[in-house]
């Protein structure tokens, strides 16, 4: 085998493992089944570029050769990135509670850091780098929870950016197993956390029929990131993953929804989604069979 045959071979091999680790690390389900296939490709051209060059290495070389490659599989994976960013996330947690605001977006310039370039090209968070919401204009006064991720304010509804609560009709299970409605229990619980407060909502998105996204503030806390921690809510990453080290906090920690068992709301959606209406036909009586005859016999006359 040539020079250049091994050469191509094992680019081919870089490549499609790397770019196959970002598509598997995507939360898009197509790029996850194009990177699982890059991935399968990558290992068979592995295997046959083994073959021709094992019996030229010595045990050292071979050991060099095969740690290198063990290594580099494993950062393409993401289990590198996510030994280094486990810890990152608990700093992050465990400041939500005293830093407010100001934590979210260290934590989202630290997201922005990570990832390659598919991962940057394909994903709509690329343009939240440098994102401050306070560039933005704002609502102020005394709000109220339409549900547990929508405020009404000043007769504007704002849908809490990042975040998705339970939908307000769904149901999911306590710590004993019993059916609740927790997406009326996550209203209840930001109703409460609301009152009196005092809430500042930076507009994000133009307003359209009484309706905006934003990021609202109260008393120096993220409100998003608020019911997130206490487990009434769950990160929305399509958006952001600012809020992925609260939901975290509060999986741990048997919080809120944590504490029993939900669907996530987009997940709950699509199963209502593909619920089917079956049709059954109740044969009838055998007065109604006698009367139905009957009508036939006069009806020939």
């Amino acid at each position: 085998m040539s020079v250049m045959k091994k050469f191509c071979l094992g680019l081919s091999f870089v490549l499609l493992m790397y770019f196959g680790g970002i598509g598997i690390q995507s939360s898009n389900t197509a790029y996850q089944g194009l990177g699982a296939v890059s991935v399968i490709v990558a290992f068979v051209i592995l295997f046959a570029l083994f073959r021709f060059i094992k019996t030229n290495m010595s045990a050292f070389s071979s050991f060099i050769v095969f740690g290198s490659i063990t290594l580099f599989i494993l950062y393409s994976l993401g289990y590198l990135k996510n030994i280094k960013s486990f810890n990152a996330g608990d700093t992050v947690a465990e400041n939500a509670q005293s830093d407010g605001a100001d934590n979210t977006t260290d934590a989202s310039e630290s997201e922005e850091q990570d990832g390659g370039f598919l991962a940057k090209l394909f994903s709509s968070k690329n343009s939240d780098a440098g994102f401050n919401p306070e560039d933005y204009p704002f609502e102020e006064g005394y709000a109220d929870a339409i549900t547990g991720s929508m405020l009404r304010l000043n007769n504007l509804r704002i849908k809490l950016l990042g975040i998705e609560a339970p939908y307000m009709q769904q149901t999911c299970a306590n710590k004993f197993g019993q059916a609740y409605t927790c997406g009326q229990a996550a209203r209840d619980w930001l109703q409460e956390w609301l009152q009196d407060k005092i809430v500042k909502c930076h507009i994000i998105s133009p307003k359209n029929n009484g309706r905006a996204t934003g990021v609202c503030f109260s008393e120096g806390y993220d409100i998003a990131a608020v019911i997130v921690n206490a487990g009434w809510a769950v990160a929305y990453t399509k958006n952001t993953d600012i809020y992925v080290p609260y939901e975290q906090q509060a999986g741990e920690n048997k919080r809120g929804l944590w504490s029993g068992t939900f669907y996530k709301p987009w997940d709950w959606k699509k199963l209502q989604s593909r619920e089917t209406k079956i049709k059954i036909d109740v044969p009838g009586s055998v007065t109604d069979k006698v009367e139905s005859s009957l009508d036939s016999i006069l009806g020939a006359f």
